[in-house]
């Protein structure tokens, strides 16, 4: 998945919503499952939790770049 429009996608959730933080999260194979535990973690630190899912060839790291730098 190309990176412009997810970026695009993720500012506008946030210019709408007006969120002073927003948990991006991204599946992977190689990274820990979302749990219950997560859940909880990310209910107390965040507003707002945005699951972005790539097909076949994934996501651009482009997007898990920017997601580090801005929400």
């Amino acid at each position: 998945m190309k990176a412009e429009p997810i970026i695009n996608a993720l500012q506008s959730i946030q210019q709408k919503f007006k969120s002073k933080k927003i948990a991006v999260i991204m599946p992977s194979p190689s990274e820990c499952c979302f749990d219950q535990s997560l859940a909880h973690t990310f209910a107390n630190d965040c507003i707002d939790i945005v699951f972005i899912c790539g097909r076949y060839e994934g996501i651009d790291h482009r997007v898990e770049l920017r997601c580090k730098k801005e929400f």
